[in-house]
């Protein structure tokens, strides 16, 4: 966590400068430096932040979590609608799809000169890659930069697991922007999201539910 208790910030308008302002006045008045602080950062982002805003928004870098995320805060940033037996069925599955589907490393184009070390790279991208992996509390993938080809971040169907990262990361975004591109990317990597790397869309997850039902049973092969 943070260095201070996490208080839900929203909902507010983060386009609205006034309305941000007042939520600012509030944390303050909380004694949540840091939530005051990101919210700084929001307005700094906006163009409207005074000399005292962008100094506050600046305590952001200098965050330091206090521990990975545990499940009650992975509760806190899932949607309404998650289901955690159908996440618990989700992990069971992705092993035995990604042995059908997946690819060796050197079938997916990946090689030991691009792996790079999270915590020992200078490559900004990679270091906020491992960043991101400690504080979400997930297992790091293994990280393989291309700076040759243009590109994100990617998922490679591979075991041991690997995500590969084009150049376009390399430059032109801040660090908060990198924390939320490899934050997005990561949470596939904690429960229940993997398989939906490997079955992204509706129809291949029908096809993939339903053939379990016809191994179990359940319901009859098709004609």
């Amino acid at each position: 966590m943070l260095g201070s208790p996490v208080r839900p910030l929203l909902p507010i308008d983060v386009r609205d400068p006034d309305a941000i302002r007042r939520r600012l006045r509030d944390r303050e008045r909380a004694g949540d430096h840091d939530g005051a602080a990101v919210l700084s950062d929001v307005l700094a982002s906006l163009g409207e932040a005074s000399a005292t805003d962008v100094a506050r928004a600046r305590a952001v870098d200098r965050l330091a979590p206090r521990a990975p995320l545990d499940a009650r805060g992975w509760a806190r940033l899932r949607h309404p609608s998650f289901d955690p037996a159908l996440a618990t069925l989700f992990d069971v599955l992705w092993p035995p799809v990604l042995a059908v589907r997946g690819n060796t490393d050197r079938d997916a184009g990946l090689h030991a000169k691009h792996l790079v070390d999270p915590a020992r790279s200078t490559v900004t991208l990679a270091r906020t890659f491992g960043f991101a992996a400690s504080l979400l509390g997930v297992p790091a993938p293994r990280l393989y930069l291309r700076q040759d080809v243009q590109g994100g971040l990617g998922y490679v169907p591979v075991f041991p697991l690997a995500s590969l990262a084009g150049s376009t990361l390399l430059t032109g975004f801040d660090t908060h922007a990198l924390r939320f591109v490899c934050g997005a990317h990561l949470s596939y990597y904690g429960r229940g999201g993997y398989l939906l790397t490997l079955c992204p869309s509706w129809a291949e997850l029908a096809a993939l539910m339903r053939a379990l039902l016809v191994i179990d049973g359940v319901v009859a092969p098709d004609a």
